[in-house]
């Protein structure tokens, strides 16, 4: 086989240096330490600080991390193989076009491993989903230092070989060697641990994305034949997950999404995989029991599809093998042979590619771990066995327990362990039958026992570290950190981002619900403030919508589950007395909690002269709170107060005391804030920045009034300083807070 450049594994071994270093780290934090401090002081590390260094260690070092320096090992032979043909064909082309040069040409030859754009940088050739340090190494990416830049692919290689006695014409059977690699490859776009993501994202990406491939090469009559076969597993590709398992051994799966919205998604999720067309779905879930309601879900939305070149086949593996009968896997097999026929296999002779793959299993369980594994394993298997008689290695498969089958299946159960504790945090179960092809009592304790490992991580320790993986992943922020420590748990991102596609929505339908027909919508927000008006800090807290238009700012509370405006609040534009922008703390607890950038909010006051509310219920309510209100106008069932600069300039000329009334609003952390029709165009970069662009859009809509403004009508200041949070937060606060520290560091 053509050598190749190495593939290391990450190093295992403890760093003593390192592990120096994060025990001579500073202790804990002290409540309110971290506001204010010198700029240039190194800070001690925190208690989360050390954890986090600690349990980003553990993930990058307990293996499954894989690399090679200059050979892009996160594409197939056969994907390799197709760029390069591509590759020569367009510049066959040009030459065509540049017309005939002096001298004859040189064929090129495509060879198995030949490396695609060589002369570009790695991270630049390879397979992007498959690049795990992406955001950690991205400043040297963007410097320009493309020799510091080394991608790391989780997943599994492992290389072998096995000798195949061959019956020849003489009495000794001919000793024929072959090489069997296998590597895995794990899907970055949507990471993390089992319980944590499950089902598919609005991106069409889906959680434990593996390709899997096997190659083997073996050299018969002078020739090295080349053999390339590859499976992919994912989640099912619905909107679907399993509440907090707890200390529940096998949760109930449900569907977080009506199907409808499902279909669209999935077709995306396909339409991503074309390279591997035409694929055939092999979902080995439960037809009945906890995990029929995902299942016939999927066999509805698939079947649904329409989509040539995506089949669906189920078969339920608990209900076939029951009784430990793992022969029937066989009936599978059977039931797939023209597909098997059809899909073919990668085969290179020499420098000639007799064949292609045409065709791909995808196949999953609910976990797409175990049941998985196994099954991928037997395909391969027949497949092998194909591949020995397209290189006439006759009379092989037949013979026992050889040295083949041991490495076989030694091999592909590595392979299932390492994609098991990268997802489930422990080895596979079901591993006895595909280390020995038989299912016996002892493969059934052990299964128990790393069940219970399941249970245990499942209930402890994954939530912590689905936090960390999100973080060095570049999907969150340090906000995870602080989010974990209060529901102790972080948000799917995929979940944020429908999250902000539910405010959005909500943006426009209440700017439908409020704004009459001669305005427009100058901009939207969705922020976090007290329920009643007048306070900094309320019993409640809500998140509200903020509309803007040429006149008027509507604040309105806004209930997601019936879509609909509970109270609307109408201020014209002319009663903005002062508006005050600034820091907005509310917790002194947590670092990132005290971080002025991250806490920021904005006040708004007005008078109440001319301001109308609008109640929603099952009855409908004005309540107009100015004295006397003029042109009142139903729209869309809205009542709207006249607006008449000269009444407000007169009552101002005879020196009546004026009633006023304020809200206070706090930016929602930029990763799961929505935008309204300005903050679409002005991405912003912290919630600072954001109440900065929401105050200049008001500003501009009040200039536009040409109403009298003060000369201070927008002033910096704290709306609630860290020195008044502390004095607001309780001893019970307190002592709760380092409760769930002591519990989680």
């Amino acid at each position: 086989m053509p050598s190749a450049p190495p593939v290391l594994p990450v190093s295992q071994e403890k760093n003593p240096a390192a592990a120096a270093t994060l025990d001579a780290a500073g202790g804990p934090e002290e409540p309110g330490q971290g506001a204010g401090t010198v700029p240039g002081r190194y800070e001690r590390l925190s208690d989360v600080e050390r954890k986090v260094v600690r349990e980003c260690i553990r993930l990058w070092t307990q293996g499954g991390m894989v690399f090679a320096y200059d050979f892009d090992i996160t594409r197939g032979l056969q994907s390799k193989y197709d760029m390069n043909s591509r590759k020569r064909e367009q510049e066959h082309i040009l030459t065509e076009i540049a017309g005939p040069k002096s001298g004859d040409s040189v064929p090129q030859v495509v060879k198995p491993f030949t490396e695609p754009n060589p002369q570009l940088p790695l991270w630049r050739r390879i397979d992007q989903k498959y690049w795990w340090n992406r955001s950690l190494i991205s400043d040297f990416v963007e410097a320009g230092l493309h020799s510091y830049v080394l991608p790391i692919m989780n997943g599994f290689v492992e290389m072998s070989t096995f000798h195949l006695p061959v019956p020849s014409y003489g009495s000794e059977p001919e000793i024929v060697p072959v090489e069997f690699i296998i590597i895995s490859r794990r899907s970055c776009q949507r990471p993390g641990l089992r319980y944590q993501r499950r089902g598919i994202d609005d991106h069409g990406n889906v959680a434990n994305f593996v390709e899997t491939e096997t190659i083997v090469s073996v050299d018969r009559d002078g020739r090295k034949n080349v053999f390339s076969y590859t499976q992919i597993r994912g989640s099912i590709p619905l909107y679907w997950s399993q509440p907090q398992p707890g200390l529940q051994l096998k949760p109930i799966p449900k569907l977080d999404r009506p199907l409808g919205d499902s279909s669209d998604i999935m077709r995306k999720h396909f339409t991503k995989l074309s390279q591997y067309w035409p694929i055939t779905i092999v979902n080995l879930a439960e037809i009945t029991g906890k995990e029929a309601v995902v299942t016939l879900a999927y066999r509805e939305v698939a079947q649904g599809l329409n989509m040539k070149d995506v089949k669906y086949h189920e078969f339920d593996f608990h209900h076939e093998c029951k009784g430990m009968k793992y022969e029937n896997i066989s009936k599978l097999i059977t039931a797939l042979e023209s597909t098997f026929a059809s899909q073919g296999f990668f085969w290179a002779n020499g420098n000639d590619v007799l064949n292609q793959q045409k065709g791909t299993f995808r196949t999953n369980c609910i976990d797409c771990l175990d049941r998985t594994n196994v099954v991928q394993s037997a395909f391969s298997r027949h497949v092998l066995e194909q591949q020995f008689q397209a290189a006439a290695l006759l009379g092989v498969s037949d013979r026992g327990k050889t040295e083949q089958e041991m490495v076989f299946n030694t091999v592909w159960a590595n392979n299932g362990d390492a994609i098991s504790r990268a997802y489930a945090g422990t080895s596979a179960l079901k591993g006895d039958f595909t280390r020995t092809g038989k299912r016996d009592i002892n493969g059934m304790l052990n299964d128990g026992m790393n069940s219970l490992a399941r249970l245990y991580s499942s209930a402890f320790a994954d939530y912590f570290t689905q936090a960390v993986i999100d973080f060095f992943m570049g999907n969150r922020n340090l906000s995870v950190f602080s989010e974990f420590l209060e529901k102790l748990q972080s948000t799917d991102p995929g979940e944020m981002l429908h999250l902000s596609k539910i405010r959005a929505a909500a943006i426009e339908n209440c700017a439908g619900h409020v704004l009459s027909e001669d305005e427009i919508l100058l901009g939207g927000w969705t922020l976090f403030s007290p329920t009643e008006l007048d306070a900094k800090v309320g019993k409640s807290f809500e998140e509200k919508i903020l509309l803007l238009s040429p006149v008027a700012l509507y604040i309105n509370s806004y209930d997601y589950s019936l879509d609909k405006v509970v109270m609307a609040t109408r201020v014209p534009l002319n009663d903005i007395v002062s508006i005050q922008k600034g820091a907005y703390i509310l917790s002194t607890l947590q670092e990132a909690a005290r971080d002025p950038m991250e806490n920021y909010g904005v006040l708004i006051t007005w008078r109440t002269s001319h301001l109308t509310r609008r109640m929603t219920s099952y009855s409908l309510r004005n309540k107009p709170e100015a004295l006397e209100v003029q042109d009142v106008k139903a729209k869309k069932g809205i009542i709207r107060p006249g607006i008449s600069r000269s009444n407000t300039a007169s009552s101002l000329g005879k020196g009546l005391p004026e009633e006023t009334q304020f809200a206070a609003f706090k930016a929602l952390p930029t990763s799961t804030s929505t935008a309204g029709r300005d903050l679409d165009v002005v991405p912003v970069t912290s919630c600072r920045h954001a109440v900065d662009v929401i105050v200049d859009t008001i500003v501009r809509a009040c200039k536009d009034t040409e109403a009298p403004q003060k000369k201070d009508f927008v002033r910096e200041q704290d709306i609630i300083s860290l020195a008044e949070a502390q004095r607001e937060t309780t001893v019970y606060a307190k002592m709760e807070y380092y409760l769930k520290r002591r519990l989680w560091l």
